[in-house]
């Protein structure tokens, strides 16, 4: 089993910055419509003050619109690192893989082995000289975060050169250090399946 960090949340902090950085979709209907709102009473009223008022919501989704393009919340970094891995894997070099692995990263192995670092970089790098992978999808990626630690579960479709495709689940923890987000522990796919 992999270890459990404890961490103080903030849910409501949470869905503030998914709602602002992550997914502001709900929030451009909301300044939608109280764009309608404004250019309604604009027209009943044709007075210059409304009319400079249906300025207000365009100008706050443009604030919304730059604030989730430049901001880079913990979700994405993680989401980043994930893309960047699979992108390494499907190079067949996982040392861009590895450098996100922390010093004190560990593998929950097949039958409940303990893997270090080191033996879960020389085992992937085995795995891909035996089988040679064509690409690799990611899906089903949530991200849970507490604080400075955060655990994702995912699936990976990985296509191989020689035709055959596999899902593999994914378990991974990661903490949050100075140089970003690195994996201090993983769970590896116990089976794989089929597609």
């Amino acid at each position: 089993m992999l270890a459990r960090h404890a961490a103080v949340t903030f849910p409501a902090m949470d869905s503030l910055k998914a709602l602002l950085f992550e997914n502001p979709l709900k929030l451009y209907l909301l300044l939608a419509v109280a764009e309608v709102v404004v250019a309604a009473f604009w027209y009943s009223r044709r007075t210059r003050r409304w009319g400079l008022g249906m300025l207000v919501p365009v100008l706050l989704a443009v604030v919304v619109a730059l604030t989730a393009h430049l901001v880079m919340t913990d979700r994405e970094q993680i989401a980043a690192a994930l893309k960047a891995i699979a992108a390494s894997a499907e190079a067949g070099d996982l040392s861009a893989a590895a450098g996100y692995l922390d010093a004190d990263c560990v593998g929950a192995g097949y039958r409940g082995s303990r893997l270090e670092r080191e033996e879960l970089i020389l085992l992937g790098q085995q795995a891909l000289r035996k089988y040679p992978v064509q690409t690799v999808r990611l899906s089903n990626v949530e991200t849970k975060i507490a604080g400075a630690n955060a655990t994702t579960t995912l699936n990976t479709h990985v296509t191989f050169r020689s035709g055959e495709r596999y899902r593999l689940d994914w378990k991974v923890q990661w903490a949050k250090r100075p140089a970003g987000w690195r994996i201090v522990a993983v769970e590896l796919p116990a089976a794989v399946s089929a597609i």
